[in-house]
């Protein structure tokens, strides 16, 4: 399965205080910062999967290259079957 969402769908919040993420949540490390003037293009790489992924950002402070960040999604996602490509 592919699941889409929007860069704006993701808010970050500081991780727990031991570096997890909650039940709700996964952590991931920002890893550029990208800013747009009212807003802010953040990559993060989730953790442990390396996978990379974005969020949108407005109106809060934004994080560090470095840092790391739990996200939480708001909304609906869209899921498809995943196509093989063989």
């Amino acid at each position: 399965i592919t699941i889409i969402l929007r860069p704006e769908q993701i808010r970050l919040t500081p991780p727990e205080l031991d570096g997890t993420a909650s039940d709700s949540s996964a952590t991931g490390v920002v890893r550029s910062v990208d800013y747009y003037g009212h807003d802010a293009l953040i990559e993060l790489e989730l953790l442990p999967t390396a996978v990379r992924v974005q969020a949108r950002l407005t109106g809060t402070p934004v994080p560090a290259p470095g840092t790391r960040a739990a996200l939480h999604v708001h909304g609906s996602a869209q899921a498809f079957p995943h196509l093989s490509h063989t």
